[in-house]
């Protein structure tokens, strides 16, 4: 009995929708490259890290990876374009370094946007002010702190995922009726009996997320702050406020949809793993719920992504930025003459 990945409008769509927006990122890219003033030059080189980050982790997902979940079981199988890249060259690890790629793709992006946030914040304190770094400062302080989170989870992933020949045995011995599910030799296996070694793997995941929330969170209410403390004219703290508002429009986007596959899929199968190892005379059951919670993944996976990665991401990103064009070209002080006010709209560059 073969594996019969359904739906397949669901590939369809996704890489569709991937080839489309590829041009779309790499116009992002031209234009904050070229259609700028020199005002933005320090802030471009910041919005192009997220931008790229942002394109790169998209592809590897929808286009070089594409991952399927048998759930409720903790197995898979990538559908993209890098596994025949990588059976080309002969290189047998192939899923394992997608996943290893698509981990870090997306903790790199959240970094950036950590990034983003903590030079926003950097922007609004004054030069005297104790806390205030350099651009090259921040940079590097971002990239140590990234550097050390990847670590973890490369580490602790290394650790939980366990010797593919041996899952394969196991899981035929638990399962002959299913072994169909383990012929294909890129179907991997995150666990097959849940020990403490996964769910450290699994909470290192969860608390990169929710460490990037509570950062992000915390970058606003101090920028909201400062903001209020210093003595900024009320168009300079607009203008703030207004770019900050766009930056949180943009981020809710990649959190809605990170967040809700785990808390519709990847949570409720937690607590199903250790049913389906126990009692394997629910199998039946097993493949409705597959079939189940495939299709609602599934569905859940392309209208997120149609709406909210490849539309609302871009349109914002633009809107952000002829804003804040628009913005730089028209600064007035509170006398109405047009100067820079208090020296701080030189630090709107950043």
């Amino acid at each position: 009995m073969g594996i019969v990945v359904d739906p397949a409008w669901y590939f369809y769509s996704m890489h569709f929708t991937a080839l489309l927006t590829t041009p779309i990122n790499i116009i992002g890219v031209l234009i904050i490259l070229f259609c700028q003033k020199s005002q933005l030059a320090s802030l471009r080189w910041h919005l192009l890290t997220y931008q790229i980050c942002s394109m790169t982790t998209d592809f590897f997902i929808n286009i070089g990876t594409l991952p399927v979940v048998y759930s409720p079981f903790p197995i898979g199988r990538p559908h993209g374009i890098f596994t025949r890249i990588f059976q080309f060259f002969g290189i047998s690890l192939s899923t394992e370094a997608q996943c290893i790629m698509v981990f870090v793709s997306i903790f790199i992006t959240a970094g950036s946007v950590e990034l983003l946030f903590f030079l926003r914040y950097q922007a609004i304190l004054p030069h005297s002010h104790p806390y205030k770094l350099t651009t090259l400062t921040s940079v590097l302080l971002v990239s140590l702190y990234q550097v050390v989170l990847i670590t973890i989870m490369i580490v602790s992933f290394h650790s939980a995922v366990p010797d593919q020949e041996v899952a394969r045995a196991q899981f035929a011995n638990l399962y002959p009726e299913l072994q169909y599910l383990v012929i294909d030799e890129h179907v991997y296996f995150v666990c097959v009996i849940v020990e403490l070694v996964h769910v450290i793997f699994l909470f290192s995941c969860f608390f990169r997320l929710g460490l990037g929330m509570i950062t992000v969170i915390l970058l606003i209410w101090m920028s909201n702050i400062s903001l209020h403390r210093f003595d900024l004219s009320a168009k300079t703290r607009k203008i703030h406020l207004q770019l900050i508002r766009n930056l949180c429009y943009q981020i809710s986007v990649p959190i809605f949809a990170f967040y809700g596959p785990l808390f519709v899929v990847i949570a409720p199968l937690m607590f199903t793993i250790p049913n389906t190892q126990s009692k394997a005379d629910h199998n039946k059951n097993t493949e409705k719920t597959f079939k189940t919670v495939s299709d609602m993944l599934h569905t859940y996976s392309v209208l997120l992504y149609l709406f909210t990665f490849y539309v609302i991401p871009h349109i914002l990103g633009y809107y952000q930025y002829a804003l804040f064009q628009s913005s730089l070209s028209t600064l007035v002080d509170i006398n109405g003459s047009k100067q820079v006010t208090y020296n701080y709209y030189t630090d709107l560059k950043i």
